[in-house]
């Protein structure tokens, strides 16, 4: 079924009435079922956030899933305001591929037009989940974009690292290790970094575990995502996912 050039394959009569209340209350909603379901949400007080000078700098994005039965995952976009962050948008799609991030970013283009990050059509910076199906989206959607990565994930996904009994990392020297890396991450310049690196790899600690310098050299390879170092004036400060996760 096709209504005023909104497919509606998956929704039940009473969600289709709502969702036209909704839309009489200012409310964009955009529904794409093919290839990929994917819904756009764009409240009264998001259009009055996309006017916001932040707007055109940074957008943080969250995805939670399992929301429901069929798995659903809602991903929230927000800008820091003075209010701490302030909601953008909202995405829910039927997965967390690609395609579902593509399709939903061209939707956000439909459903806010020309005043898209106050005029500029692109933000300077997106900061993300360690997603590689976001970040692909992020370029393919807004190639004049940078991304980056929540700190705190990153840090959280080391430590896992570190304590997986498969990686064979002895108890006493986690914390070593742990700490090199975060030595690397706070770096202030590109140099600091270099040199932090080498030490890293070069430790005693880090001497031990092959694995984990094979490890450590994966993350070095895209340094630019998670380093401070490479963080420049746009992030506003703002460096972890505190503002989506109270979203969440």
């Amino acid at each position: 079924m096709v209504s005023n050039g909104v497919k509606f394959f998956f929704f039940p009569p009473v969600l289709r009435e709502r969702i036209k209340v909704y839309k009489q209350n200012g409310t964009k909603i955009i529904i794409e079922e093919d290839p990929v379901l994917a819904v756009v949400i764009v409240t009264s007080m998001m259009q009055r956030a996309h006017s916001l000078p932040l707007t055109s700098k940074i957008v943080f994005r969250d995805t939670t899933s399992s929301c429901d039965s069929k798995n659903y995952a809602i991903t929230f976009l927000l800008i820091p305001c003075e209010a701490e962050a302030m909601p953008w948008a909202v995405f829910i799609t039927s997965g967390q591929q690609q395609a579902d991030y593509k399709t939903s970013f061209n939707l956000l283009k439909q459903a806010v037009g020309e005043n898209l990050f106050v005029g500029q059509h692109y933000p300077k910076v997106f900061i993300t989940d360690d997603s590689l199906a976001e970040q692909n989206a992020i370029k393919s959607a807004y190639p004049g974009s940078g991304s980056k990565l929540y700190l705190f994930h990153v840090a959280q996904a080391v430590w896992c690292w570190l304590w997986n009994s498969v990686n064979k990392v002895a108890l006493g020297d986690r914390k070593t290790l742990m700490h090199e890396f975060l030595s690397i991450m706070r770096s202030s310049s590109v140099e600091q970094a270099e040199l932090t690196y080498k030490e890293a790899c070069n430790s005693p600690t880090s001497k031990k575990y092959g694995n984990w310098r094979t490890y450590l050299q994966s993350h070095w390879e895209r340094i630019e995502l998670w380093c401070t170092a490479w963080r420049r004036a746009e992030m506003c400060g703002n460096h972890t996912n505190n503002h989506a996760e109270i979203t969440v």
